[in-house]
């Protein structure tokens, strides 16, 4: 069976369907409506089972919000690799000057105030639902600790990279001693600022990168704050480790950095499919409106264009207690199982609950 023939069968027992917007993780296409677990009918991605913790979604933030959030990713993004540029030219340089020792200067101070501002940005207060000031919990504003630790690591990480540099040009080496406390921190802080970058990536229902760029923060603060030792007085204890700690070192920020240009690209589909749900209820409510004037031109009503039509209306609650009713008899049957040979919406299932129907001959 094809993948898009797996992607669209009809759900099991133990299987769910995606019932909100959702979108692939390679390439953004609406799953709405697919089964978890099954494959991507546009590129064939695994659909990965994800279970919302947040009680609305990304693409329902104000439009300045998520447009402050998608640059603040990039930045993030592109300020950690430049700083892993860095970290692999300190690896494969052999001398204090050159040409390496120069880019260096230029990079570290470059990737320290990118990281800084990418951080503000994604640190902002989440709105509360209807973009009313920011969303609070428990008399305060949402997250309110780890963003400001997070903020705070990163002018660190900011500062004493640039203090770094300052001492490579200047030649005081004890200014280095005021960089190195402050480079620690801010590798440290990558804890926090990848706890917040899950819980955005949660809130865009997407765990697996959530769990990916959190794993990463991890390996950076450890891996990272024990390399950096290898510049201190306690080079000789970890010294015998540096080769695999740098390695591990370097592989996090690449994940971190790639992680995060990725919830970019989750921001991006957020703003396209607003605009397209803003667009659809606009057609929907239009379309509403034209029926209600045809009812109304067949019944009849010559009231005022503002005033209802009591026909209409009387018609309106009919259907809705026929409705009602319906729904409670659906509800008795809920407990009953449908057998797997039963028609359902005009296709027939097979053995294996797939649709025989194949929707690429429609």
């Amino acid at each position: 069976m094809n993948d898009q023939a797996t992607s669209t069968r009809m759900p099991t027992a133990g299987e769910e369907v995606i019932l909100e917007d959702r979108a692939c993780n390679n390439c953004g296409y609406n799953l709405k409506g697919l089964v978890r677990g099954g494959s991507c009918p546009e590129c064939g991605e695994e659909i990965r089972v994800v279970r919302r913790t947040m009680d609305d979604r990304l693409g329902d933030a104000p439009r300045d919000y998520l447009a402050s959030l998608s640059i603040g990713f990039v930045l993030t993004g592109v300020a950690v690799l430049i700083l892993l540029l860095g970290v692999l030219t300190m690896i494969v340089s052999t001398g204090a000057s050159g040409i390496g020792d120069s880019f260096r200067r230029l990079v570290f101070p470059l990737g320290g105030v990118f990281y800084a501002t990418g951080v503000f940005l994604v640190c902002r207060p989440r709105p509360a639902r209807g973009g009313a000031g920011p969303r609070m919990a428990r008399g305060k504003p949402e997250w309110a600790t780890l963003r400001l630790i997070s903020r705070v690591s990163a002018i660190a990480m900011a500062f004493g990279l640039t203090a770094h540099t300052v001492a490579r040009i200047s030649g005081q080496d004890w200014i280095s001693w005021i960089a190195l406390p402050c480079a620690l921190a801010g590798l440290i802080g990558a804890i926090p600022v990848t706890i917040q970058l899950g819980n955005l990536a949660h809130w865009a229902s997407d765990s697996h990168i959530a769990n990916h760029v959190q794993g990463a923060g991890f390996f950076i603060a450890v891996c990272g704050g024990l390399s950096a030792l290898l510049f201190t007085d306690l080079a000789l204890i970890v010294g015998l480790l540096a080769i695999p700690l740098i390695m591990l070192f370097s592989g996090a920020l690449f994940w971190m950095g790639w992680q995060t240009l990725r919830m970019q690209s989750m921001v991006s589909w957020a703003i396209r499919n607003e605009k397209h749900r803003i667009a659809r209820d606009a057609r929907l409510a239009e379309r509403a409106k034209q029926q209600a004037q045809e009812a109304a031109t067949r019944s009849g009503f010559t009231g005022a264009p503002d005033e209802a039509d009591p026909h209409l209306l009387q018609t309106i609650e009919r259907q809705n207690a026929a409705a009602n009713a319906e729904s409670g008899i659906h509800e008795g049957r809920e407990e009953t199982e449908i057998p797997r040979d039963q028609t359902y919406l005009g296709h027939k299932l097979d053995a294996s609950g797939a649709d025989s129907y194949d929707l690429e001959d429609d």
